[in-house]
């Protein structure tokens, strides 16, 4: 587990890791900064800093037991009569915390008719308290098909309850935010993956209360470079539990990665990416 922090602003900042580390039978090696750096760890004297290839490592020695530490950075020595700060144990949270969305915003169901279709057009909810765009981007529907998860263009993802009527209210729970350009979504075994900019991620609400307390990693193999246009896209998954979604190109511009505009392939674990089809623009 680690959690990062900043134990001092004045004069000169220092950076902390937190980290809690278990045992192993072999040593740990963690690089944190160049060696032009100051590093200092604490709380453990079986963890030293080393300079390795040119940059200032952590080396944690094999042992029996874990260990909870704290690394300091630094552009500036580390002054050795700083005073200690409590050595963190980081269990503490991963059961998820208070909501920090708990209003409910209600939309209505606006339903029209003609000779042939019915619309029901699901009211977004653009009037809330946070001022927050609701650009709606991907959209999938839990087991009981009356409530779906929406995540929006500018890094948001909302519940929205209600949708199994023909008319009335919608119910709308932002649960997550801070999600780098998602455009794709998908629950699977009720859980929600959400296609971003820089990775596949898994909301985890730890405590029941709906909100994400857990930005869960499921793949980080997107290759994206500086152009603004490198959008992924969508989020599918086949009966074998392997997931799909496109990766547009840098727009006009020769490739300098493999994945541009791409049809990519996600295993079922999300260790693995191989790329399906080549050749695609503005893949949407």
């Amino acid at each position: 587990l680690e959690m990062p922090g900043i134990l001092q602003e004045q004069p000169s900042s220092i950076f902390v890791r937190h980290l809690n580390i278990g045992p192993a039978t072999h040593k740990l090696r963690i690089r944190i900064a160049p060696d032009a750096n100051y590093v200092t760890v604490r709380g453990s004297s079986q963890a030293s800093v080393q300079s390795i290839d040119g940059f200032r490592t952590v080396v944690l020695e094999q042992r029996e037991s874990p260990v909870n530490l704290q690394v300091l950075v630094s552009e500036q020595p580390i002054p050795e009569d700083l005073p200690e700060t409590p050595i963190l144990d980081l269990e503490q949270f991963t059961s998820g915390s208070q909501p920090r969305w708990s209003e409910r915003i209600v939309t209505q169901i606006n339903t029209t008719h003609d000779d042939v279709f019915a619309v029901d057009e699901l009211t977004l909810p653009a009037v809330n308290p946070w001022n927050a765009q609701v650009r709606a981007t991907g959209i999938d529907f839990f087991a009981d098909r009356n409530r779906a998860a929406v995540c929006t263009w500018d890094g948001d993802c909302w519940i929205v309850e209600g949708i199994a009527q023909d008319q009335g209210e919608l119910t709308w729970q932002r649960i997550a935010s801070g999600m780098f350009q998602p455009l794709g979504l998908k629950i699977v075994d009720e859980q929600i993956y959400i296609t971003c900019r820089d990775q596949i991620v898994i909301l985890r609400d730890l405590n029941g209360d709906l909100e994400t307390d857990f930005y869960e990693c499921f793949n980080s193999d997107h290759q994206v470079t500086e152009h603004f246009h490198e959008f992924a896209m969508g989020l599918q998954r086949d009966d074998d539990g392997n997931f799909y979604y496109a990766k547009s190109g840098r727009h006009a511009k020769r490739a300098v990665v493999p994945h541009h505009g791409t049809l990519l392939v996600v295993s079922p674990d999300g260790k693995r990416t191989e790329i399906l089809a080549t050749g695609f623009g503005c893949a949407n």
